[in-house]
């Protein structure tokens, strides 16, 4: 289930431009190098920011699970 995204991705998921993602992740201290986002920084970013409302139940039913572990 855990995979990597770009930030091109998550900003898509959230229906953002990248910039206001970078901002936000100043916020909540993740770091804004290029590469893709870990698993553990998409599951801080979905606890801070919450699950898309584009995201399939099946990916959000997988990381809560993560998340309870």
């Amino acid at each position: 289930m855990k995979k990597t995204k770009t930030r091109e991705e998550v900003a898509r998921e959230y229906n953002i431009s990248r910039r206001s993602l970078y901002r936000y992740f100043e916020e909540i201290g993740i770091d804004k190098k290029r590469g893709l986002l870990l698993p553990v920084h998409l599951m801080h970013i979905y606890k801070e920011m919450g699950f898309p409302e584009n995201m399939p139940e099946a990916e959000k039913m997988a990381w809560k699970k993560d998340m309870e572990d």
